[in-house]
């Protein structure tokens, strides 16, 4: 039902696609995670975590666009009892329909963005770098949620762009295999990263 729900969510956004003349770009990026889980316990406070991947922006025209990113995201929380962590480390690909500020043109462009994403599982490490299972997997394999944020993108020369953004992260369902708890990915996070043209 989750897996479903994103690719609703996808394929809504994409369709803006075919009712303007497009310009598309791409580039790397690179951002730090503020995570902890939802809904939040005495026991867990947030944890700091790397962002790191790369986006393609498909502007559909002067003010509407499409950003599909696929990232190697750190989430989890600093568990205060005992001082360890749970370091949950995830392939996630946000699909986003961007609002552009402004005309084109202009040096400076605010936007405001939301989306999907998917997150895929690639593994959970403690404190130490141990992989955290009692004998089984701890995690779910994937998680679905979305993602609202703000930003700017500025000109540094012709075509090539410094973006910035800053975004609000939540989880859709339970990411634990625990039968007896239910907790929810819950973050923001700080991205900074370089657009250049695709001819």
């Amino acid at each position: 039902m989750k897996t479903k729900l994103f690719l609703l969510g996808a394929l809504l956004t994409m369709t803006f696609a075919s009712y303007a003349q497009p310009t598309t770009s791409w580039g790397p990026k690179l951002g730090i995670n503020f995570t902890s889980y939802a809904p939040r316990a005495e026991s867990f406070d947030v944890l700091t975590g790397l962002n790191a991947g790369l986006f393609l922006n498909h502007s559909i025209n002067t003010n509407f666009g499409v950003t599909v990113e696929a990232n190697y995201s750190q989430f989890g929380t600093r568990v205060q009892n005992g001082g360890n962590i749970e370091r949950i480390h995830y392939i996630q690909i946000p699909v986003l329909a961007v609002y552009y500020f402004g005309q084109q043109g202009e040096a400076f462009r605010p936007k405001l963005f939301a989306g999907p994403y998917l997150g895929i599982l690639a593994g959970s490490t403690d404190k130490g770098g141990n992989e955290l299972s009692n004998g089984q997997q701890v995690f779910n394999t994937a998680d679905v949620g979305g993602q609202i944020g703000a930003g700017f993108n500025f000109r540094i020369k012709r075509e090539t762009w410094l973006n910035t953004d800053v975004r609000y992260i939540r989880g859709f369902g339970d990411i634990t295999k625990e039968p007896s708890t239910s907790y929810q990915n819950a973050g923001v996070n700080i991205n900074v990263g370089l657009s250049f043209p695709i001819r």
